[in-house]
């Protein structure tokens, strides 16, 4: 796998600052910072859009395609298999256009799920259920309550299932 250029280590490394809370188990990823940012760069139009390829360090269309090569590289032995699973989770009210070109980059590059929902109580279990499934009951729930101002949820979701034990023992 390639390194990671400067500009998005020092990026990556600035999210990685964001400290847990006392008691809780808390991993972030910066593969999935880094596609949750790309995804949202796909959203990004103007000035919005050249701030954020400056700090990702190359285009958007670079981008999608360097994540896609490597997401379809990620180890998928018997042993050991990484899968990341995004979702793109927007309101269904009649006053909130979204881009279509929007949740079709990211389905063909990141493979998204898309769901148009009416962000509500149900819509929140929708979503804790879809993060439950895709992280294998690990993590069951991500959100108390939607937001009355959100129209728009990303989520994304990283598994890692490998023989712990094995690999804990060869470590000692």
């Amino acid at each position: 796998m390639c390194m990671i250029p400067t500009p998005r280590r020092i990026l990556l490394s600035d999210s990685l600052k964001l400290a847990p809370k006392k008691g809780e188990n808390t991993l972030l990823s910066p593969l999935t910072v880094l596609s949750a940012l790309a995804m949202t760069a796909n959203g990004a139009v103007g000035e919005t859009r050249s701030q954020m390829e400056a700090a990702l360090g190359m285009s958007v269309e670079e981008l999608n395609l360097y994540l896609y090569t490597y997401i379809k590289n990620l180890p998928q032995q018997e042993k050991a298999k990484l899968s990341l699973a995004n979702s793109i989770w927007f309101t269904d009210d009649e006053g909130f256009t979204v881009n279509r070109d929007l949740l079709q980059i990211n389905a063909n590059y990141y493979g998204a799920d898309i769901y148009k929902a009416p962000f509500n109580s149900r819509t929140c279990k929708d979503i804790n259920n879809w993060v439950k499934q895709k992280t294998n009951q690990m993590i069951p729930k991500i959100l108390k309550d939607i937001s009355p101002d959100a129209v728009m949820y990303l989520v994304n979701a990283l598994r890692l299932r490998a023989n712990g034990m094995k690999l804990m023992k060869r470590l000692k």
